[in-house]
């Protein structure tokens, strides 16, 4: 079942690369603001027209460092996302398929440690979810499945010690223990 899911999730990455490839030789455009956009019915337009976006967009924190760069084809999300604080670290990064979250998404710590880690299928949470210290050490380590927790949480001390057990079934909290 893993591997079956392995491999739809690659031809849908294949199919991903073919239309962005096939977009950039199409359209080959450079990336443009987001106050050059407008959204409708959740697709994203050149402004005031009716041509759907494909190319990579980009936004602004007030301070003008950037805020998010993101790729779009047919005014969808599609590929790679990256999302910066007001600082201009890289806090988020993650895979869109039809402007859905898809893969391993990442969030990250303001010196560039990973803060947690997440899969995604169809947009919701599925697989494996991790969260960091930021030390590095493995604060929680847990599974998803359809966006909600199931099975065994280990929570850890920053240390690396096992500090707590907690055990769900459908998003629901079934037991905890405290070795």
């Amino acid at each position: 079942m893993i591997r079956a899911h392995r491999i739809k999730l690659m031809l849908k990455l294949i199919h991903t690369l073919s239309l962005m490839l096939a977009s950039n030789i199409i359209y080959s455009q450079d990336a443009i603001s987001e106050i050059e956009t407008i959204t409708r019915n959740g697709l994203v337009y050149h402004q005031l027209s009716t041509k759907l976006l494909s190319g990579i967009l980009l936004s602004f924190h007030e301070n003008g460092q950037l805020k998010s760069e993101e790729n779009y084809i047919n005014g969808k999300k599609q590929g790679l996302s990256k999302k910066f604080n007001k600082n201009g670290y890289l806090y988020a990064k993650g895979h869109y398929i039809d402007g859905v979250r898809e893969g391993k998404h990442k969030w990250f710590y303001e010196g560039g440690q990973v803060q947690s880690t997440q899969d995604y299928q169809g947009g919701e949470a599925h697989g494996l979810s991790e969260i960091f210290h930021l030390n590095g050490t493995l604060l929680s380590r847990v599974n998803f499945i359809e966006g909600k927790r199931d099975g065994l949480e280990n929570i850890f001390t920053v240390t690396g010690a096992l500090q707590q057990r907690r055990h769900y079934k459908n998003g629901i909290l079934i037991h905890i223990t405290n070795p």
